[in-house]
C-alpha cells in the first residue's frame, strides 16, 4: 500500500521459515547485522530441526501447553531468556496470563 502523503509504497517482509533459516550460516547472519545473536539463531534452528516431528510441530505444540510449561520449554533453546520467552508466549502462542 502507499505510505502517507508521500506516495511511497510500504514494503513488508515475511518472517523467515525454519527451512530458510537452516540455509543461513552464522557468518551470513552476522553480515546481515545480527551480531552476537547469529550464533543463537543458528543454535536454535539446529535444536528445533532435531525435535521429533520437526521444529514447527514442536513450536505449534506449545500452544496446547500452559504458560509456565511453554515458557520453560522455550528457555531450553539457546539464547532465549525469560523476557524473550514471555514475549513469544504472549505474541506467538496466545498466552495472555
Amino acid at each position: 500500500g502507499a505510505a502517507g502523503g508521500g506516495g511511497e509504497a510500504k514494503r513488508y517482509f515475511a518472517f523467515p521459515t525454519l527451512a530458510q533459516l537452516q540455509r543461513a550460516t552464522e557468518e551470513e547472519l552476522r553480515a546481515d547485522g545480527f551480531g552476537y545473536r547469529a550464533k543463537y539463531i543458528v543454535g536454535c534452528v539446529d535444536l528445533l530441526a532435531a525435535k521429533p516431528g520437526g521444529g514447527e510441530q514442536w513450536l505449534q505444540g506449545l500452544r496446547g501447553e500452559g504458560y509456565r510449561e511453554a515458557a520453560a520449554a522455550l528457555l531450553e533453546l539457546p539464547g532465549i531468556g525469560p523476557k524473550v520467552a514471555a514475549c513469544v508466549c504472549l505474541f506467538s502462542l496466545d498466552k495472555h496470563e
